[in-house]
């Protein structure tokens, strides 16, 4: 979706569309969940990052604020993860678990964006005295 909008195309709805799930119970587990929601973090940041589109909001500020975009996901992975840890001590069960799923999500997405950054020259950090 994002290399077609990064050429111009839109999506379409279709109100008459049907899907059909067939929920398998043994996805529905805790730990599968949680699982889940940090590789769906992990593959929402890596999609945005790489390759660099200028289409995407998140792969501009990256590549025009390297430093700065980096310090702003360590603070808000470890936001995060200090956010997943108060979550234990409130709320309901299912309530828990709905938000820990959001929380992983988030905090994977965050340490994703530092580790594509690392990875993909495009948003390499070059300082002017090393040149």
């Amino acid at each position: 979706m994002l290399d077609l909008a990064e050429r111009g195309f839109g999506g379409v709805i279709g109100p008459d569309a049907i899907a059909w799930h067939h929920v398998q119970p043994e996805l529905l587990r805790g730990d599968v969940l949680r699982d889940r929601a940090m590789r769906v973090g992990r593959c929402f940041a890596r999609a945005r990052l790489k390759p660099y589109r200028r289409s995407v909001k998140q792969a501009r500020l990256f590549k025009r604020y390297p430093i700065a975009s980096r310090l702003f996901c360590r603070l808000n992975a470890a936001r995060w993860s200090l956010a997943y840890w108060l979550a234990r001590f409130s709320f309901t069960p299912q309530t828990r678990l709905l938000l820990e799923l959001r929380i992983l999500q988030k905090e994977a997405a965050y340490r994703e964006y530092t580790r594509v950054c690392r990875e993909c020259a495009d948003y390499s950090i070059r300082l002017p005295w090393c040149r």
